[in-house]
């Protein structure tokens, strides 16, 4: 693992974790975030497949990944409508 930190640390990285690690010290840029299932909603999958829906047991002062994913996606897309008038359309984040 040590070895893939040291890779990670060669090239420009970003990290979204809810708490400290190796990849998140040598990231470029780390925002800290909610835990998901704990703080935000999520689903997790029983071993034989099943879903199980998650409440929030508490609030984070954090953002979820997916708050943090579309303010950046956001950014760019008005920096490359400032830059070149075409807006970001590809991309996982909608």
């Amino acid at each position: 693992m040590r070895r893939a930190v040291e890779r990670l640390s060669e090239i420009p990285t970003i990290v979204l974790d809810p708490k400290a690690s190796l990849t998140r010290d040598v990231a470029k840029v780390a925002f800290t975030t909610a835990t998901y299932g704990i703080n935000t909603p999520g689903t997790v999958y029983r071993m034989d497949d099943v879903p199980i829906p998650l409440r929030p047991a508490f609030e984070s002062p954090y953002p979820s990944d997916e708050s943090v994913l579309r303010a950046i996606k956001a950014r760019v897309s008005q920096l490359l409508i400032e830059q070149q008038g075409a807006p970001l359309r590809a991309g996982y984040v909608e």
